[in-house]
């Protein structure tokens, strides 16, 4: 079982596929073109998502993203014109439209709070409750 993770930048999406101890399986990136507006970097995502899928058994899908993003709904709130188009996407309908599988989304601060905490720096010592939580949603 993996996931696939996403990090939607400005300049470029990274990404790459996680087992279940976290440990890194597959990495890489490509640049986000982002003047080509979201409806394209989305569609970037659905395609590297299922060159992902046919060489992993993915159980989901993680999508760390510049913006504001209302995370239960895996919705942008509000980006700012370096990523044109891209306030109002439904970035988790869509995926979870397209590949069958549990999609999360969150602002990139939040996912890098996330990983410090399972993985980094802060490794235990946050709210457990808050970003296990998080974390739970994907791997179980």
């Amino acid at each position: 079982m993996a996931i696939a993770a996403f990090d939607i930048g400005g300049t470029n999406i990274k990404y790459g596929v996680l087992n279940r101890q976290g440990n890194i399986c597959y990495k890489a990136k490509i640049s986000t073109k982002s003047k080509e507006g979201g409806v394209a970097i989305i569609g970037k995502i659905r395609v590297i998502a299922k060159q992902l899928q046919n060489n992993y058994d993915l159980t989901g899908i993680a999508v760390s993203t510049a913006g504001q993003v209302d995370n239960r709904e895996g919705v942008v709130i509000h980006a700012t014109e370096s990523l044109p188009g891209y306030t109002g996407l439904h970035i988790k309908k869509e995926l979870e439209t397209t590949f069958g599988l549990p999609v999360t989304v969150d602002n990139d601060v939040n996912c890098a709070a996330l990983g410090e905490y399972w993985k980094g720096a802060a490794y235990q010592l946050v709210n457990k409750y808050f970003l296990k939580n998080q974390l739970l949603t994907l791997l179980h």
